[in-house]
């Protein structure tokens, strides 16, 4: 498990201790106050608050002694209480200059960043000292909330003011590693080091980025040491070291360590968490859940609290609390692997598989994906039944780190992927043979899987069996391989038995109603659902289970919505019900009820970035650029180590024309992730979209050098070379692209380019080859027969329309347009054919149009324009079904209900392409 990151935080905690005030004696408040500037002289902080409490008992307006004892209880790190004592300071007449700049690290140490920001922006300091501490606090509250450029010139102005400040040098130190530049910042820490050799936070900072290489870490560690002997009080560094230990398996050196804390700070929380994360380690699960509740009691809303909790809780097998620990953890710090990485396996166990994607997914988009991402993927993928996937994932993890904790599998399976496949299988069944774990197991069925041997994975599921029983993962695994041999009663029994084993498991139940909808059995298929809902009303795949079928069967959009509602008044902080919820408005056409909840989902959940990114893709698609705008930024704020909010960013500046802000947001996205390939790809759009073909030539032709297998580098330079209209070379560029593994959206940008320039021998041949090559694309045939459609090649666009509905009976386009093509040829299957299609994708406009004009056809002009109605109220915009229903009106005699109709049509004037036939039909009426 990987913690690094997760401790590192600094933290502000105050030392929590009560302090037992010493008796004042004959002594004067001038006296006692005189002392405890002896004491801090002899840096005493403790004996120095000890003095200062009493001079303040004996004199309570003593401005000094309360200026004093604010700095010392901000130095300790007790925020809250030394800003009140620095508020009432100045209130007692204590100079701006002297309040401030501490009243601003106080600010700092609460994480009040907006009011430090608020309350001190404008403030200007006759000294140029006191302003250069406050301009530092200013810019280090600025780079906290993702605000790099203020943060940057706060840190230049406290420079100028005070040249070679060291504070103000580790604040651009602190900006460097905003930016990816750790060298930047390294030279710069350095140069504050020389500058205030006595700065513990320049020596600790130092630290932190020599641990970045492994080469450095014997001089991080003396960094470290050296950082606690500027500032022994500084419980971050020791948690550091602590940490560190632990992770080196170095427990007597970290126990020792744990003493020094026990001893500086016994009832900090941070010594709770501490103790507990040690015990963690040592197996002491009892004494682990007492400290870790402890601390949490303490920090109710720290990121490591809730991780240690967590991860308490699932060594104690109580999955669905420690589920509720590491999501809050997450809350709080969703950049953190340890707990992500601990979630996923949490859903594993508890047989959530579906779940375990959305979880890692933040991983699998970083720069550096873990090996264990991959392989905990790659367990749930097959568990779903998704073995190509799987085996990928497999893969991955072997290629990214064949020498970790399971990766004895990791190192079989790369054998395997080098062509040395029967001794990567004999490897992996010693492993089998040997290891208590199942990653082997697991990396074995997957492998038999994939030469549908369903035989000898169904063996090595009996193996896994053994080594877990009583998990109702098994038998459901067993119930997936059995599906896929064709065996359904024996998938049945063992759903069935897996639901034996946990009446609540959730696959089980998914698979059980799923092969009643098989059977045409629906009611069945939601009882399944329903009655795992009446024992468990709060259960959440339950729930959205219910919902998925609901959708499927045809429920009203109204249903579908009270259901999600439900389900979302029961778990108010879960992003999916919401996110559902938001699809669903935005796919029955109505985008001002979707943006109301997806306000109400950012408003609920502040933090998540699915819910932000949904509500910035709702907001972008009612043309909102400047909202947008702002969401995604917000995004950038919350995943600043992602390059994915930067390219919502660049779409957004892309629509707002703003084509300089998108090549900017492209390139800190490249920053981040240099490999990233969305990126890549914005960067090559964006060069082609203002003609600078040959920077975008360049972007080709370097990716081609570095990833000669992608056939990515190779559609650019196909789509560079159409944009120049040199056909030849374009053509022969995405023959490249398909002979290295392209899909059917090259092949379809080949046909289309062979098409547009006259080659329709050689498109036909092309189509011809692909669809020999590639039997089952049902992608390419639909282009097909949608292109066929377009020149009205209605006999072609019939054939292939049918031939996509043989690969993809549950296809509702294909379906809408075979009906329409049938119902011109005056076929009576039209009206089945356009009525599956409506139960297969209920609520869709054009579908409901379809089906109306087979009506009318068909002579049943009444139900056609119940229909058309219900497909106008869903999309009023769409003007071409307003007229239809004009039209029927019309037929039907409603002259009063036609002319209303037409009327709205001739208000829109020209900009209504039909506005003569509208206008011959109200004369006619």
């Amino acid at each position: 498990m990987n913690r690094k990151k997760l401790w590192r935080q600094p933290l502000a905690w105050g030392l929590g201790a009560a302090v037992l005030l010493a008796g004042c004696g004959g002594k004067s408040a001038d006296e006692m106050l005189a002392d405890a500037k002896s004491h801090i002289e002899k840096q005493d902080s403790k004996s120095a608050v000890i003095e200062l409490k009493n001079a303040l008992q004996k004199q309570p307006s003593l401005a000094e002694a309360r200026l004093l004892l604010g700095k010392l209880m901000v130095q300790s790190g007790e925020h809250v209480a030394g800003a009140l004592e620095l508020e009432k300071a100045k209130e007692l007449g204590a100079k701006d200059e002297q309040v401030l700049p501490l009243l601003a690290e106080a600010l700092l140490g609460q994480r009040e960043y907006e009011k430090l920001i608020a309350r001190l922006a404008s403030t200007r300091l006759s000294d140029p000292s006191a302003q250069a501490s406050l301009q530092v606090s200013l810019g280090t509250a600025y780079a906290a909330t993702g605000k790099p450029e203020p943060a940057a010139s706060a840190a230049k102005t406290a420079l100028e003011l005070r040249p070679g400040m060291a504070e103000a040098l580790l604040l651009q130190a602190r900006l460097a590693v905003q930016a990816r530049d750790p060298a930047a910042a390294l030279k710069l820490v350095e140069q504050a080091v020389l500058a205030s050799p006595k700065l513990a936070d320049a020596w600790r900072l130092k630290a932190d980025l020599l641990m970045l290489d492994p080469q450095t870490r014997d001089a991080a560690w003396a960094a470290y040491q050296q950082a606690l002997k500027l500032k022994p009080s500084d419980l971050g560094v020791r948690g550091i070291l602590i940490t560190t230990l632990v992770e080196r398996k170095d427990l007597p050196a970290a126990k020792a360590e744990l003493e020094r804390l026990r001893e500086a700070a016994p009832r900090h929380p941070l010594t709770a968490f501490y103790t507990g994360l040690l015990a963690l380690e040592q197996g002491e699960l009892e004494r682990a859940h007492e400290h870790a509740e402890q601390a949490l009691r303490a920090m109710p809303e720290d990121a490591r609290a809730l991780y240690l909790a967590g991860a308490v809780e699932f060594r104690r097998g109580r999955l669905e609390l420690a589920a509720t620990h590491l999501q809050q953890s997450l809350k709080h710090a969703p950049g953190q692997r340890g707990p992500r990485l601990m979630l996923a396996q949490v859903h594993l166990r508890s047989g959530e598989f579906s779940k375990v994607q959305a979880v890692l997914q933040p991983l699998l988009d970083a720069e550096e994906t873990p090996a264990q991402a991959y392989a905990l993927m790659a367990e749930s993928l097959l568990h779903l039944g998704e073995l190509s996937k799987a085996e990928s994932f497999f893969a991955q993890a072997a290629k990214r780190d064949p020498l970790d904790g399971r990766s004895r599998t990791a190192l079989a399976l790369t054998q395997m992927a080098r062509g040395s496949g029967e001794q990567g299988l004999e490897d992996l069944r010693a492993i089998s043979a040997s290891d208590t774990g199942v990653s082997a197991d697991l990396a074995l069925i997957s492998n038999y899987l994939k030469v549908k041997d369903y035989a000898s994975a169904l063996k090595v599921v009996d193996t896994v069996e053994r080594k877990q029983p009583g998990k109702a993962a098994t038998p459901n695994l067993r119930a997936r391989i059995e599906l896929m041999r064709g065996d359904r009663e024996a998938a049945r029994r063992n759903f069935v038995a897996a639901q034996a084993i946990d009446a609540q498991f959730y696959p089980a139940v998914a698979g059980l109603a799923a092969m009643d909808l098989q059977d045409n059995k629906p009611q069945e298929a939601e009882a399944r659902f329903a009655k795992l809902l009446e024992k468990d009303p709060k259960n959440l795949q339950a729930r959205l289970g219910l919902v998925a079928l609901k959708s499927s069967t045809g429920a009203s959009k109204d249903e579908l919505v009270e259901q999600l509602k439900r389900g979302i008044k029961d778990h108010p902080t879960e992003p999916s019900l919401r996110l559902a919820l938001i699809r669903l408005e935005m796919q029955r056409g109505d985008p001002k009820v979707a943006q109301n909840y997806a306000r109400e989902a950012s408003i609920a959940l502040p933090t998540s970035t699915e819910v932000l990114d949904a509500l910035g893709q709702v907001l972008l698609g009612s043309g909102d650029l400047n909202q947008a705008m702002s969401t995604y930024k917000r995004l950038v704020a919350l995943q600043s180590d992602s390059p994915v909010p930067y390219l919502r960013l660049a779409e957004v500046q892309m629509r707002s024309d703003d084509k300089a802000g998108a090549a900017q947001s492209v390139k800190k996205a490249l920053a981040i992730r240099p490999d990233y390939m969305p990126a890549l790809r914005a960067q090559f759009g964006l060069e082609l979209m203002s003609g600078r073909f040959a920077e975008a030539r360049q972007i080709a032709k370097s990716l081609q050098k570095s990833k000669p297998a992608d056939p990515t580098a190779y559609v650019m330079e196909g789509d560079l070379e159409q944009a120049q209209k040199n056909v030849p070379v374009s053509a022969t560029a995405y023959r490249a692209a398909l002979a290295k593994g392209a899909g059917t959206e090259v092949a379809v940008k080949l046909h289309a380019l062979l098409a547009g320039a006259g080659r329709a021998a050689e498109a036909e041949q092309f189509a011809a080859q692909w669809k020999s090559q590639q039997p089952k694309d049902a992608s390419f045939l639909l282009y097909l027969a949608d292109r066929a459609l377009s020149v009205q090649n209605y006999a072609a666009a019939e054939t292939a329309y049918q031939e996509v509905a043989r690969l993809q009976p549950d296809s509702a386009l294909a379906l809408n347009n075979l009906a329409w093509l049938r119902n011109r040829a005056g076929q009576r299957d039209a009206l089945e054919l356009a009525e599956k299609a409506n139960k297969l994708a209920p609520g869709r406009p054009a579908f409901m149009d379809t089906l109306a004009e087979v009506l009318v056809t068909q002579g049943q002009l009444a139900k056609a324009i119940d229909i058309q109605k219900s497909a106008v109220a869903l999309a009023p915009d769409m003007h071409q079904h307003r007229l239809h229903l004009a039209k029927y009106y019309v037929a039907a005699g409603r002259k009063d209900e036609a002319r209303a109709e037409l009327n709205r049509l001739a208000g829109l004037g020209l900009k209504f392409p039909n506005h003569a036939e509208v206008s011959k039909l109200r004369a006619s009426l």
